[in-house]
């Protein structure tokens, strides 16, 4: 029995040693390196960096949202408006309205903002929701248990598949799945150099919508009234050319949701300002609705100058 158990244990070491030997060789010749690669805490790997890169940063100003507030929003709009550097945006991909209701949640148990930005689009209203785990989020934005974050789910694959993709994402504003966030955590998307792909550009995918995600804007509306956070919803524009495809009954959804969202935010006196009023240049974007850096300054400049208007009415 002693032989069989030193058998396995031996076993187990060449394993180990085995898997380490090779993981050092893949992080030398590819030059990266496991720090590069954020704790799992949830399914989407966007949504893991962003929480890295927010760790410790307390800010007044909050942006939070799916890639349109990633991308579309221009941070030195937002922080040259309300005349502070106090910036956070904690958007990253695919987040609906359910995921933005518990990030808020979980960040202002950290840090109490003044004003919340969620820069949206139909896609947002959808019922795909990430896997998050809210215990590990609550430490890691306390700035605890980073090393623990890493050992809870731990999965080999996540960090050989993403130990390129970080570098790569990392490296330039001129790809879809760039993270190479400014400053303040904003990712805009170059223009120059730009690879569009064709299925994107024409995809028209946007109309699925879950009622649920209006009770849970409802449900941030509501949250900000309570705690004193200004809200200022945007709602991104469709690139001209696909807007002109959509059809009637497309249009009339559009336009319900531009109703229903302007009478709850505006009940609580909170602002909601949409750019479907007017058309958006193809030449502004990467695809049907994310923006590169020139659109996403023109659309923010937009959206400030009107709360600018309202609040001086």
């Amino acid at each position: 029995m002693n032989i069989f158990f030193k058998k396995i244990f031996l076993f187990a070491l060449f394993a180990v040693c085995f898997l380490f030997t090779i993981a050092v060789v893949y992080t030398k010749v590819y030059n990266v390196s496991l720090r590069d690669i954020p704790p799992q805490i949830s399914d989407s790997y966007s949504y893991n960096d962003k929480i890295m890169f927010a760790l410790n940063k307390q800010s007044e100003i909050i942006c939070l949202g799916s890639s349109m507030s990633l991308n579309n929003i221009y941070s030195p709009s937002v922080t040259e408006y309300f005349n502070s550097n106090s910036f956070l945006n904690l958007s990253s991909w695919g987040l609906n309205i359910k995921d933005i209701y518990f990030l808020l949640k979980a960040y202002s148990k950290k840090s109490r903002p003044s004003t919340l930005v969620i820069v949206s689009n139909l896609g947002d209203f959808n019922d795909v929701e990430k896997k998050v785990d809210y215990d590990l989020l609550d430490d890691l934005l306390d700035g605890k248990n980073i090393e623990t974050a890493h050992l809870v789910h731990f999965k080999p694959k996540y960090y050989f598949t993403n130990i390129r993709f970080s570098k790569k994402a990392k490296s330039a504003n001129n790809i879809y799945q760039s993270l190479r966030y400014d400053q303040y955590g904003s990712v805009p998307l170059f223009s120059d150099g730009f690879q569009v792909d064709s299925a994107r550009w024409y995809k028209r995918d946007y109309f699925r919508i879950d009622s649920t995600q209006y009770v849970y804007l409802d449900s941030i509306s509501r949250y900000c009234n309570s705690s004193d956070i200004k809200l200022l919803f945007f709602q991104s524009p469709f690139r001209q050319g696909l807007y002109n495809t959509l059809d009637t009954a497309q249009l009339q959804t559009l336009r319900w949701h531009d109703e229903e969202l302007s009478k709850m935010l505006g009940a609580r006196k909170q602002h909601f300002i949409t750019s479907n009023n007017q058309y958006w240049n193809d030449s502004l974007f990467v695809d049907g609705i994310h923006l590169n850096s020139v659109g996403a300054k023109m659309f923010t400049d937009y959206c400030l100058q009107r709360i600018r208007v309202t609040d001086i009415n």
